[in-house]
This record gives structure tokens, C-alpha cells and sequence, in this order.
């Protein structure tokens, strides 16, 4: 999937039953167009027009990139 970055999204909601706060996921197909992100970054995104049958968001912004995704090693 080229230009494609797969971002998960973690959102805490409280169970009405139980008063457990739990964690609810969802995956997002979301259209990188640079190629730019890579696994651990934080990222930004939105709604835009349909790129593909599951691909609607596209990256704004990245927030913090993840040192260990870029390929340099610290020693």
C-alpha cells in the first residue's frame, strides 16, 4: 500500500454497567501522499474526499516522529 499509512486511534469511554473505563480502537486507512510517515509516529489527520473504497482521511501534520522508525540508532 504505497501512500497509505494504517493510524489507530484510542479513545477511553466508561462502561455504563460495570463504571470501567475501558479502551475503544478503531483503524483508520489514511492517504500519505509524500511517503513520510513511519511506524510509531503521531500523527494528524482528516476527512477529505474518497481516495479508494477504504481510504477517506489524509495526513495533516506530523506531531512526533519515532526515533527507532527512521532507521538511526542511538549507541
Amino acid at each position: 500500500m504505497q501512500k497509505t499509512v494504517m493510524v489507530e486511534v484510542t479513545r477511553l469511554v466508561k462502561n455504563e454497567k460495570y463504571q470501567k473505563i475501558v479502551a475503544k480502537r478503531r483503524k483508520f486507512a489514511v492517504h500519505d501522499e509524500d511517503d513520510v510517515c513511519r511506524v510509531g509516529d503521531l500523527v494528524e489527520f482528516a476527512e477529505t474526499r474518497k481516495f479508494s473504497k477504504t481510504k477517506a482521511h489524509i495526513v495533516t501534520d506530523i506531531l512526533s516522529s519515532s526515533v527507532s522508525g527512521r532507521g538511526s540508532h542511538a549507541h
